[in-house]
């Protein structure tokens, strides 16, 4: 959020055309993307594993034998 210039230098940068890259990525600057977003996707990505974990863990202390 507080950077507003590309970096040239990651490898985000290197992609893009204005810097010589063939511009397949696609994708912004790293240092140019928000750490509170970023954080909110990680967390969004990642609690539906830990809801899945949660529900697994309860499921196999009462079935212990119906897992074999």
């Amino acid at each position: 959020c507080l950077v507003e210039e590309d970096c040239s230098k990651c490898i985000n940068c290197l992609d893009k055309p204005k810097y010589g890259g063939p511009n397949t990525k696609r994708q912004c600057c790293i240092f140019k993307k928000c750490e509170r977003i970023e954080k909110r996707k990680f967390d969004r990505a990642f609690k539906p594993l830990k809801i899945w974990a949660r529900q697994y863990s309860g499921s196999t202390s009462g079935n212990e034998s119906a897992l074999g």
